[in-house]
């Protein structure tokens, strides 16, 4: 599924919109991850990452690269799951494609060994419950200033339009020079094929998408209270 920022409040109900638009950043991939996994039984913790986009191993456009050392600290976020009694992390934050220009991603997960966290960065906060995160979330940003909000906001309309794989792959101009003859052959990509990892949204017609978003709870708490969220050991 495509990377694509987008800012709004972190609800459950909001990020459902990875399901019926087939695109989304970090957060409403892991909310509706998360809310997936403990419909299923299984426990989730969600964990947050304060991160610098200006300190990420991506090959960026000068113009963005300027742009993100304006910015305050951000977070990134994914989940832990347990699988056998061990936690697991899962991260689906970026698009294979991504790898070419430095993005950090998992060509296939087995579902038992740990995703590559997404971000370069040094610590990780883990909440117990969707609404720790939440709570957590709101205070990461209470500091932000209006001027703030106004420079993410174009760091994410820029970098949008950076990541314009959604229909053709990864552009060929934003290729880091040498490292595609060492991810291609990784993924299975022919070198004239930039688009052959078929990268179009998701697996899901816009229709199945749209009846999956339906059975995500907007009320955080409603997954929460049934006790499939755990702290774990």
């Amino acid at each position: 599924m495509p990377y694509y920022e987008k800012r709004g409040l972190k609800t459950r109900a909001w990020a459902r919109h990875v399901l019926t638009h087939e695109r989304g950043t970090c957060t409403p991939k892991h909310t509706v991850l998360g809310c997936m996994y403990s419909l299923l039984g299984f426990d989730v913790r969600y964990l947050f990452y304060p991160m610098r986009w200006a300190a990420q191993q991506l090959d960026y456009p000068q113009h963005l690269l300027e742009l993100a050392r304006a910015l305050p600290e951000c977070n990134h976020e994914n989940i832990q799951i347990r699988v056998e009694g061990k936690w697991v992390i899962v991260d689906a934050t970026y698009d294979l494609p991504l790898a070419r220009i430095g993005a950090h991603v998992t060509p296939t997960w087995d579902g038992i060994a740990n995703c590559a966290v997404a971000v370069d960065c040094e610590n990780v906060v883990v909440h117990d419950s969707f609404e720790q995160r939440t709570r957590y979330l709101v205070e990461s940003k209470s500091s932000w200033t209006s001027a703030d909000v106004d420079q993410y906001d174009r760091f994410c309309a820029g970098v949008n339009e950076w990541f314009t794989f959604r229909e053709r792959g990864c552009p060929e101009s934003l290729i880091r020079p040498g490292l595609d003859l060492v991810v291609r052959p990784q993924f299975g990509i022919p070198p004239d094929r930039g688009d052959s990892l078929g990268f179009r949204g998701s697996t899901r017609d816009a229709e199945s998408n749209q009846r999956c978003a339906t059975e995500i709870p907007e009320n955080p708490e409603s997954v929460a209270d049934r006790g499939t969220v755990s702290a774990g050991p």
